[in-house]
């Protein structure tokens, strides 16, 4: 893969790769961070992405402090598109 950055979140059209889904209601003071942690394998392999996210209630305190949950989403790059070899060209004068 060229750029892995095309892969962020926020760059994303389907919503359901975009972010953790969660149920808001009145109280719900949600936030929603990730870490990214990318991984190169070899030539015949995937690259991969771990991708570490982080979600808060700040309405829902256990003990004064809330709850952060903590789940890895993992991203697999597989290219699908052959390598193009470009030959040097000889030239040639007449």
């Amino acid at each position: 893969m060229c750029d892995a950055r095309v892969l962020l979140p926020e760059l994303l059209t389907n919503p359901l790769y975009k972010q953790p889904t969660f149920s808001d209601d009145v109280c719900s003071k949600i936030g929603v961070s990730y870490s990214d942690h990318y991984f190169n394998s070899s030539p015949s392999s995937a690259n991969k992405i771990y991708r570490v996210w982080k979600v808060i209630d700040w309405c829902q305190a256990m003990s004064g402090s809330p709850t952060i949950f903590v789940d890895t989403q993992l991203i697999r790059i597989i290219n699908t598109i052959p390598q193009l070899y470009l030959m040097d060209a000889e030239i040639l004068s007449v």
